[in-house]
């Protein structure tokens, strides 16, 4: 009982510590930074960064459309003037995994909702975006096993048998002595057919490369005439994903994320006004070199598919490009591995733009 009371009065202190004021909001918020060589204060500075404008992003999700599409026309300027809008913050966990080199910092944040406000108004005369916009989710994986399986022959057997009966006879002066005996011999033919079960090749989730992947079709959205999304800014705190490092851990061997997670986003994409959505998963294959030469052959698999999001925020399927094979040559094979995945890419938005022009989608 002791120790409820001490909880209670704990909380009591912290929330009259943490006064919010009317057009104010509290939201918690989480922060991450995968850094490079040491950690340091700065790396924490920066995951405090983040996690203020997960925080002003969740703070406004909620938001009408027409705020939501001003937000995001005007997000270089609202995001980098975060302080505006985030008046206090308290940090609430911190975790470090040293091992990954990762830093994770969870926040409670006030947000001004009056700031946020002003800003909308000010700058709501002079946007006015009629661009089409294309948002993409691109997974790449690379090829990490082969378990081949060996041919499985039938055979067919059929016998022909052949009885021989041989009697013997004989007589001893008092009685008449007969056997019978019984020869088969037995003829085995060999023939049938051959099953081979189809190899299980196993696939492990590339962060990195999904990364170059997005950026490779946001350059070809912005060459198509579309005006690419960023996949950073859908909510999908239900889903804990605030990265595409954090997707790694709905992608499974085969390479693909479960229909459930794809319907998350699509409703993110919808919240956020998205024209169209598109989710794309690249299948990097292993390096193979021809005899006497000193160029690597690189494939990598493409699919594809896009919806479109209507008005009442529902997903329509309207194109899509099935499994397809694009390659990428090169001596270093770093280069061939990225200029597959360039291929890959081009190869499934050209696809995609003559369907929607066939459907008459812009």
């Amino acid at each position: 009982m002791l120790k409820i009371y001490k909880l209670i009065i704990y909380t009591l202190i912290i929330l009259f510590a943490f006064n919010v004021h009317a057009g104010e909001v509290k939201v918690t918020a989480v922060g991450k930074v995968k850094y490079i060589n040491i950690f340091s204060e700065d790396v924490k500075d920066e995951a405090i960064i983040n996690a203020k404008k997960a925080a002003l992003k969740k703070a406004t999700r909620k938001y009408p459309k027409a705020k939501l599409k001003l937000i995001r026309q005007m997000k270089d300027e609202f995001y980098n003037n975060y302080d505006d809008f985030v008046i206090d913050t308290k940090v609430q966990r911190e975790k470090h995994n040293e091992k990954n080199k990762v830093f994770r910092v969870s926040i409670l944040a006030i947000i001004n909702q009056d700031a946020i406000e002003a800003f909308l108004e000010e700058n709501s005369e002079s946007s006015s975006g009629t661009d089409s916009n294309f948002g993409i989710v691109a997974i790449v994986t690379d090829q990490v096993s082969v378990k081949e399986f060996d041919e499985r022959r039938v055979n067919i057997k059929s016998n022909e048998s052949q009885k021989v009966n041989e009697e013997k006879g004989g007589a001893t002066s008092t009685k008449a002595i007969s056997s019978t005996s019984q020869k088969s011999m037995s003829v085995t033919e060999t023939g049938g057919s051959k099953t081979k079960k189809r190899d299980d090749v196993a696939w492990a989730y590339n962060g990195a490369m999904s990364e170059e992947a997005f950026n490779t079709f946001s350059e070809e959205l912005e060459e198509l005439g579309f005006s690419p999304m960023d996949f950073l800014e859908l909510d999908l705190s239900e889903i804990d994903v605030g990265d595409l490092e954090d997707l790694g851990q709905y992608v499974n061997k085969r390479g693909t994320i479960p229909g459930k997670i794809i319907k998350i986003m699509r409703n993110s994409a919808a919240d956020n006004e998205w024209n169209l959505f598109g989710y794309a998963t690249i299948q990097v294959g292993l390096a193979s070199k021809a005899k006497n030469s000193s160029m690597y052959k690189i494939p990598a698999i493409v699919s594809f598919k896009t919806w479109l999001i209507t008005e009442e925020g529902k997903a329509k399927s309207v194109a899509s490009v099935r499994k397809t094979p694009a390659y990428g040559s090169d001596s270093d094979k770093e280069v061939a591995r990225t200029l597959a995945i360039n291929a890959a890419a081009e190869l499934a938005m050209n696809t995609v733009l003559s369907k929607l022009q066939q459907k008459g989608i812009r």
